[in-house]
C-alpha cells in the first residue's frame, strides 16, 4: 500500500473511543458501521491478508488493514459479547453453564479452528484460550486475536519466536520444533480441559490433544469435534466405578492409569500383573527416555534466551537426574548446556575466565545450579570451556579456540571434544574451497586467508600447509586474471595475498608478490596506451617509474597525448603536457608552436594566458611571434546594449564597452560615440579615469518622450581609445534586456 492509499483508508474511520487497553472504537464515515482498531507491534501481514479475503462466521471480520512504520493497523468486526474466560469464571461462581451448552462451545471453535487450518498454507493461531474466545450476544462462537498467529511453513523445524500462553501452549512453542495446526490443537485439549473437568470421556480426548509428541495428537480440530460429540454428561459405568475410589480424580492421568490397572488386575490377576510390571517397569521408562532424548535433541538448536534455555534444561535434570542418562543423553544435555555458556559469553563485560572471555551472572548462577543438581564439577568446567569455544568459533575466532582446547586438559573426553573442534576447522577449510570455486571473489579469499592464517598461528595440524595450498590457488587464480588481461582484478588479488606472503614461506627463486603488483601495473598500463589513453597509462608508468622502462613510457604517453591535443586545436592542455617533458624528442619545440596557435585564436580577445605565451615566444624569438604581439598590444573592444529602464516616457538604454588586448601594463579612456540614425545627432561621453584589459566602461542615453521609441530607432556606437584609433563598434537597435551585471 502506498502512502496515499494508506491516508485515504486512514480517513475512512473516525475514532469513537479510546478504551483502557489503547484500542479503539472508530465508526466506517462511508456506512456509519462501528468497528474495532488495534495496533499490533508483533504480527504477521500474510494471516490478516488471508483472513480479510475470507470470512466465517467463526472468525472476526477484517476491514482492512496497513502498515504504519513498526506497527501493523486493523480494522475489524465489533464483536458485542463476553469472552468464554468471563463466562467460565461466572460458572465458577455459582452462574450455571449447562453441559450442553459447553458441548456447543466446544464445537463451535473445532468449527472455527478447521476453517483457519484449511487456509492455503493454514494458518495457526498459536494462543488458543479463553480470552480470546468470544460469545456474542446471540450466542455465536467467535476465535479472536490473531496477533501471534503464523501461516505453516512445511519443513521449518523450529519457530523463529517462541509465543504463547503459560500452561495453553504447546512444547514446540517453547523451541522444540516447528510450529503446525496440532500445535492449535495442543490448546484445544487444555481447553477441554478447563470447559469439561472431571469429565472421564473428556479426559481421555484431552489427553491424546496434548500428547508432548505431535504426532500422536489428533490430526484435525474436524476430529476433535466428532470425538467431542459423543461425550457423555453422565460417565459410563466403569467411570462410575472408579469415581467410587477413594481419591479418584478422572481428571488426572496418572488416576485413570493407576485406577483402570487396578480394575484390570481384580479380573485377571496374572495376565493384569505381567501387564502391569511390563508397562510399568519398561514400557514408561522407555517411553520417558525416547521422549527426554527428543526434547533434547530439539532443545539443542533452539534460537531462544538465555535463561529460557537455563530453565528448560533444569526442569529435564529434575524429572531424570544427569547420573540416570544414557552417554548419549548426557552429550545431547552437555550441548544444551555449551549453547547456553556461547550465550552468555562476551569478550567485554562479566565474570573473568581463563580464556580471556567474560561470563553473565546468568551463566555462572546456572552452572553453579546444574552442580547442585547432579552435574560433577569436572563436567561443568567441561560444559563451560566447550560452551566459550563455541562462542570463539561463531566469531570466527579459530585460532583463539584452538588455543582455548589447552583448558581442558585433564576434563572427561578431552580428546573426543578437541577432534570435534578440529573437525569443525576441517569442515571450514573445505567450505571455504567451495566458496571460492563457486564465487572467485577477493572477498572469499580475504575471509579465507585470515581462517587459515589464525589455525596456522594456533598450530592446527597441517594448518601451515593448507595456508601455504589456499594461497596458491589464489595466486594461481591471480596470474590468470593478468594473463587474460583482466588487470585490475588481478591486482586486487595480488593485494589480498600480500600481508601473507611471509607466511607461506614460498621459493625465493620465484617472483615475489610486490613484484607481481608492479608486473601487473606495466601490463595493464602498457595495455592502456596501446588502446589510446595515455593519461591512465601515464599514470601507471609513473607509479612504478623505476620498473623496465616505465619512466621513458611514462614520458612518451605525455608526448602522444600531447600530440593528440594540438591535432585537435586544444593548444593549452598541448601545452601543460609539453611542459612536462622537457628535452624529449622535439616536445620544446612543439611546445612553442602550440603555445603560438593558441595566441593566434586569441589575439582579439587575448587573455592571460595569450600574453603570458607571447611574452615567451618573444624571449626565444619564434618567428611571426612580433608581428603578432603587435595584434595581441592593439586595443580592441566588445560593445553590448541594454535597457536600463522605461518607465512612461522615460527611457534608458545601457551601453557597454569591455576592453581586451592592449600593451602588457597600459591603460586608456573609453570614448563613446553614439550616432542617432534617424536624424544624424550625436552624443559622446569619455570615460573618467582610464580603463585597463578587461575592464567595462557603460554610458547611458536617456530620453524622456512619448512620441518615440529609443528601442525601436537605429543608433551607431563608437568606441575610441585615448590615441583617436577606433577599437570597437555596433549598428543597430538597442536591446531591450538587462545587461548582466559585471
Amino acid at each position: 500500500m502506498t502512502e496515499l492509499e494508506k491516508l485515504c483508508e486512514q480517513a475512512l474511520y473516525e475514532e469513537m473511543k479510546v478504551l483502557e487497553d489503547g484500542r479503539s472504537i472508530v465508526r466506517d464515515t462511508a456506512n456509519g458501521k462501528l468497528l474495532f482498531r488495534k495496533r499490533l507491534t508483533f504480527y504477521n501481514p500474510e494471516v490478516f491478508a488471508w483472513l480479510k479475503a475470507h470470512s466465517s462466521r467463526y472468525v472476526p471480520r477484517i476491514e482492512s488493514f496497513w502498515q504504519d512504520g513498526d506497527e501493523l493497523v486493523v480494522i475489524e468486526e465489533l464483536i458485542q459479547g463476553k469472552t468464554l474466560e468471563e463466562i467460565l469464571e461466572e460458572a465458577d461462581h455459582g452462574d450455571a453453564l449447562p453441559f450442553g451448552e459447553r458441548i456447543r462451545i466446544l464445537t463451535e471453535i473445532c468449527n472455527g479452528l478447521s476453517f483457519l487450518h484449511q487456509a492455503d498454507p493454514p494458518i495457526i493461531h498459536r494462543d488458543l484460550k479463553p480470552s480470546n474466545i468470544m460469545l456474542t450476544d446471540d450466542g455465536v462462537v467467535k476465535i479472536i486475536d490473531y496477533d501471534a498467529a503464523k501461516l505453516y511453513v512445511e519443513g521449518q523445524k523450529r519457530d523463529t519466536q517462541l509465543i504463547g500462553t503459560q500452561g495453553m501452549a504447546a512444547p514446540e512453542q517453547y523451541g522444540f520444533a516447528a510450529s503446525d495446526p496440532r500445535t492449535d490443537i495442543y490448546a484445544l485439549g487444555k481447553l477441554i480441559e478447563r470447559m469439561l473437568p472431571a469429565n472421564a470421556d473428556a479426559a481421555r480426548i484431552a489427553l491424546k490433544a496434548t500428547n508432548l509428541d505431535p504426532a500422536k495428537r489428533y490430526a484435525s480440530a474436524s476430529q476433535i469435534r466428532e470425538s467431542i460429540k459423543k461425550v457423555r454428561e453422565k460417565p459410563s459405568g466403569l467411570d462410575s466405578l472408579l469415581e467410587k475410589l477413594p481419591g479418584y480424580d478422572p481428571s488426572r492421568k496418572k488416576h485413570r492409569l493407576a485406577a483402570r490397572f487396578g480394575i484390570a488386575a481384580l479380573c485377571a490377576l496374572f495376565l493384569a500383573a505381567g501387564v502391569f510390571c511390563y508397562v510399568l517397569l519398561i514400557k514408561i521408562p522407555m517411553r520417558q527416555q525416547e521422549a527426554y532424548a527428543s526434547a533434547l535433541k530439539n532443545i539443542s538448536d533452539v534460537r531462544t534466551k538465555p535463561d529460557e534455555i537455563a530453565e528448560v534444561s533444569k526442569e529435564l535434570l529434575q524429572e531424570r537426574p544427569y547420573d540416570k542418562l544414557s552417554v548419549d543423553e548426557q552429550a545431547m544435555f552437555r550441548e544444551i548446556a555449551e549453547l547456553l555458556v556461547r550465550k552468555c559469553t562476551s569478550d567485554k563485560e562479566g565474570s573473568p575466565q581463563e580464556t580471556g572471555l567474560f561470563l553473565s551472572d546468568i551463566c555462572m548462577s546456572y552452572l553453579n545450579d546444574i552442580q547442585q543438581m547432579g552435574v560433577d564439577g569436572p563436567t561443568a568446567q567441561k560444559i563451560r570451556i566447550c560452551g566459550q569455544i563455541r562462542y570463539l568459533i561463531l566469531k570466527k575466532k579459530w585460532g583463539d579456540a584452538l588455543k582455548a582446547l589447552e583448558f581442558l586438559k585433564g576434563l572427561p573426553n578431552e580428546e573426543s571434544e578437541r577432534e570435534n573442534v578440529y573437525k569443525m576447522c576441517e569442515e571450514a577449510s573445505d567450505k571455504h574451497l567451495q566458496d571460492f570455486q563457486e564465487d572467485a571473489s577477493p572477498t572469499n579469499a580475504t575471509s579465507a586467508l585470515k581462517f587459515y592464517s589464525q589455525i596456522a598461528e594456533s598450530g592446527y595440524p597441517d594448518g601451515e600447509e593448507l595456508l601455504k595450498n589456499y594461497y596458491e590457488i589464489v595466486l594461481s587464480h591471480a596470474d590468470a586474471k593478468r594473463d587474460a588481461g583482466d588487470y585490475s582484478l588481478a591486482d586486487k588479488f595480488y593485494m589480498v595475498l600480500l600481508p601473507y606472503e611471509d607466511d607461506v614461506k614460498r621459493n625465493s627463486s620465484e617472483p615475489g608478490i610486490s613484484e607481481k603488483i608492479r608486473e601487473n601495473g606495466y601490463l595493464e598500463a602498457k595495455s592502456e596506451m596501446d588502446g589510446g589513453d595515455y593519461v591512465k597509462a601515464r599514470n601507471g608508468f609513473l607509479q612504478i617509474a623505476d620498473y623496465k622502462d616505465a619512466a621513458a613510457l611514462a614520458d612518451e604517453c605525455a608526448y602522444l597525448r600531447a600530440e593528440k591535443l594540438l591535432a585537435g586545436q586544444n593548444y593549452e592542455q598541448a601545452v601543460s603536457f609539453y611542459e612536462e617533458i622537457p628535452g624529449y624528442k622535439n616536445a620544446d619545440e612543439q611546445c612553442l608552436m602550440a603555445k603560438f596557435k593558441y595566441c593566434e585564436i586569441a589575439s582579439e580577445n587575448a587573455d592571460e594566458t595569450a600574453y603570458g605565451y607571447i611574452t615567451e615566444l618573444l624571449a626565444a624569438g619564434y618567428p611571426g611571434a612580433e608581428k603578432l604581439s603587435e595584434k595581441i598590444y592593439t586595443w580592441h573592444a566588445k560593445v553590448e546594449t541594454g535597457m536600463s529602464y522605461m518607465i512612461g516616457a522615460e527611457q534608458g538604454a545601457e551601453v557597454r564597452a569591455t576592453l581586451s588586448g592592449g600593451p602588457p601594463d597600459g591603460s586608456t579612456h573609453i570614448r563613446f560615440e553614439l550616432i542617432d540614425q534617424e536624424n544624424g545627432t550625436t552624443y559622446d561621453w569619455t570615460s573618467e579615469e582610464a580603463c585597463k584589459r578587461g575592464e567595462s566602461y557603460s554610458a547611458y542615453y536617456r530620453v524622456s518622450s512619448l512620441d518615440e521609441n529609443i528601442f525601436e530607432k537605429k543608433f551607431t556606437v563608437n568606441i575610441y581609445a585615448d590615441d583617436g584609433s577606433k577599437i570597437g563598434s555596433f549598428s543597430g537597435c538597442f536591446s531591450m534586456e538587462f545587461l548582466p551585471d559585471e
